[in-house]
C-alpha cells in the first residue's frame, strides 16, 4: 500500500539527512589539521640541501650546483625563535657564502599552530634592501617615486621575509590548516619572478595523501603554474628585459616562443608527532627548450624532542 505523498517526502528527506550525516563523518574521520609542536621546544634543526641545475632541449644537464646547510632554531621566549645558518650538522660552524642574509640571524615569531607569522627583526633585513634601492636610485634605474613605494613595501615583516627568502616562511606554511585527501583545494602563492625578482601571486591547487594510515604519516602536494594571460604577460617581460640585456655574448634576435614558470611543494607531515619531516621545494624556468631548476631539500635533523 502507497504512503501518503507528504509521508513519502518526509522519508526521502530523511534519508537524505541520514546519509549526508554519514558521509560527514566519513569525511570527519579522514580530514586532519596540521600542527606543528616544534615551537615548544627549546631548539630544533632541519637540514637544508639545495639543487640547481640547468637542462637543454634533450633534458641533459648543463650546469649542476649543490650545497648542504642546517637552520637551526632557538627558543627567544614563548612562539618566538632565533634562526642562524650553518655549515655542519653540529651547528658549530656559520654560512660564510657570498649571501650576506645568510649571515644574520632571523629572529621568527609563530602563532599557537606553528605557522610563521612575523619577521621581528625585519628592521635589519630592510637597512641591507635599502642600500640596494638607493644605488638604483643613484644610478636612476627608479626614481624617487618608486624609491617611497618600495620603502612603504618594506614596511610589512612578512613582505620582507619573503623577498629576503621566501622558503623559511614556507616550511610551516601549511601548519594549521585542515585538509581531507578526497577534496582539492585552491592556493595562491607568491612566486618570486626569475626576471626582476618581484613577487608573482600565481594560483594552484593543493591536496592530502595518507602515506601510512598506522604512522599517521600524511603528504601534502602543492603546485602553482602560470597559465593563460598570465604566461602570455610574462613572455612578454622576459622579451623587454631580454632587449635591454647589454651582454655581449647575447644575441638579442633570439626568439622567445615558450615560457614556462612551475612551482611545487611537499610537504611529509607526521600527525603522531606534530611537525613536518620533509619538505621540498622546486621552481622551474623554461625558456624554449632550456630548462633552469632550483630544488630546495629540509629535512628534520633534530626536533628537539626527547
Amino acid at each position: 500500500m502507497a504512503l501518503p505523498l507528504h509521508k513519502n517526502l518526509r522519508m526521502k528527506i530523511g534519508l537524505a539527512a541520514l546519509l549526508a550525516t554519514i558521509s560527514s563523518m566519513v569525511c570527519a574521520q579522514n580530514t586532519i589539521t596540521v600542527i606543528n609542536e616544534l615551537p615548544s621546544v627549546e631548539s630544533f634543526t632541519y637540514r637544508m640541501i639545495r639543487q640547481e641545475y640547468i637542462t637543454n632541449e634533450n633534458n641533459y644537464f648543463l650546469e649542476v650546483y649543490a650545497d648542504t646547510n642546517y637552520l637551526k632554531f632557538d627558543k627567544v621566549k614563548k612562539n618566538i625563535f632565533d634562526m642562524k645558518i650553518y655549515k655542519d650538522g653540529a651547528c658549530k660552524v656559520r654560512y660564510n657564502g657570498v649571501d650576506s642574509t645568510k649571515k644574520m640571524s632571523y629572529r621568527w615569531r609563530f602563532n599557537d599552530s606553528g605557522k610563521i607569522v612575523s619577521l621581528e627583526n625585519s628592521a635589519d633585513f630592510v637597512r641591507l634592501l635599502m642600500v640596494e634601492e638607493s644605488r638604483n636610485l643613484e644610478a636612476r634605474r627608479i626614481n624617487f617615486d618608486q624609491f617611497n613605494k618600495v620603502k612603504e613595501f618594506y614596511k610589512d615583516p612578512m613582505v620582507v621575509a619573503n623577498i629576503i627568502n621566501a622558503d623559511f616562511v614556507n616550511l610551516f606554511g601549511i601548519a594549521g590548516d585542515t585538509f581531507n585527501p578526497n577534496n582539492s583545494y585552491l592556493r595562491i602563492r607568491s612566486i618570486m619572478s626569475p626576471i626582476d625578482q618581484s613577487l608573482m601571486p600565481v594560483m594552484g591547487t593543493q591536496t592530502l595523501e595518507i602515506l601510512n594510515s598506522n604512522a599517521q604519516l600524511y603528504a601534502v602536494h602543492a603546485q602553482n603554474r602560470i597559465e593563460g594571460e598570465q604566461k602570455q604577460a610574462f613572455k612578454q617581460q622576459l622579451i623587454i628585459y631580454m632587449s635591454k640585456l647589454e651582454d655581449k655574448n647575447f644575441d638579442k634576435r633570439t626568439e622567445v616562443t615558450n615560457v614556462g614558470l612551475n612551482a611545487e611543494q611537499d610537504w611529509v607531515y607526521n600527525h603522531k608527532k606534530h611537525y613536518m619531516t620533509k619538505i621540498s621545494l622546486s621552481d622551474v624556468f623554461v625558456v624554449n627548450l632550456q630548462s633552469r631548476g632550483n630544488i630546495r631539500i629540509f629535512e628534520i635533523w633534530d626536533s628537539g624532542k626527547r
